[in-house]
């Protein structure tokens, strides 16, 4: 860049120098042979000057014009440098702070990506993926489990920096790149999702008993096959969304909207609370 900058400062001082005197040459002794009076030939050779010293200072306002343009330009993809390094360092603290056994240190890594997806939007679906992760990796679906749901601990108290992630993906930024979130398999009973924005979660075969979605959005989410017993979905939007197969008895749906919802094969029963005017597909 200072190459760059010294070879058109050189060209700008050379452009001064030259541009003036092509366009205003001065007055030769032939152009003057006419002019009887001395006094008159001085003052056409000072004209003369005087149009290449405007000319000049023309040029020159210009060149400064346009090397504080290159110098702001500079400056400024400069900090875009600095800026995307700090947001790389950032990013790779994060990710570091998220394999610690310490809690209090995952969940500061947690909110720490949780900043860079409004500082970064363009890192807002690795964001995404990387969160989905840990929760499909800390939550996976138990072997053989008979207990409860209600047995079990709210998720906030078994595993916190899950609960925590769920909270930040539910509040994430809109983004045009964003790719829909991925928990299928996963273990989320009585986990608090109400209130976010989960359009197009893909949540397949996952055990959601006793989740709470009342609020929630959930247009075109896919929740095939999934264990949505005791799941409360009061007011949520479940427009477009699929639920082939699903699990809902005891679930609360009280007010959600199912337009276009593909409810084939649901398991229901007089527990479900549907709706009103809505009887359910069985």
């Amino acid at each position: 860049m200072i190459l760059v900058f010294g070879a058109l400062l050189a060209i700008s001082i050379g452009v001064l120098i030259a541009l003036p005197v092509l366009l205003y040459p001065s007055l030769t002794d032939l152009e003057l042979h006419d002019v009887r009076s001395p006094e008159a030939r001085v003052q056409l050779q000072q004209a003369q000057g005087q149009l290449q010293n405007n000319a000049r200072g023309i040029l020159l306002q210009a060149v400064a014009g346009a090397l504080v343009l290159i110098g702001a330009s500079a400056t400024w993809r400069q900090v875009q440098v600095n800026r995307e390094g700090q947001i790389t360092d950032r990013f790779t603290h994060a990710i570091d702070q998220l394999g610690s056994d310490n809690i209090d240190v995952r969940l500061g890594g947690l909110y720490a990506l949780e900043r860079l997806t409004r500082d970064s939007p363009h890192d807002r679906s690795a964001i995404g993926s990387i969160m989905t992760s840990l929760i499909r990796r800390r939550m996976p679906l138990p072997d053989n489990d008979t207990a409860l749901a209600d047995e079990l601990p709210w998720m906030q108290h078994r595993a916190v920096d899950v609960q925590t992630a769920l909270k930040i993906l539910g509040r994430r930024p809109p983004s045009p790149t964003e790719e829909p979130l991925y928990l299928s398999f996963t273990d989320l009973r009585r986990a608090r999702m109400g209130g976010g924005r989960w359009d197009g979660l893909i949540c397949r075969r996952s055990d959601m008993r006793d989740a709470r979605l009342q609020r929630s959005r959930l247009s075109g989410a896919a929740l095939d096959d999934a264990d949505l017993r005791g799941a409360r979905f009061v007011s949520a939007c479940l427009r477009d969304a699929s639920l082939r197969g699903a699990r809902l008895e005891g679930a609360d749906l009280t007010g959600a909207d199912l337009t276009g919802a593909d409810l084939t094969g649901v398991h229901s029963d007089e527990s479900t609370q549907w709706p009103d005017g809505f009887s359910g597909t069985h």
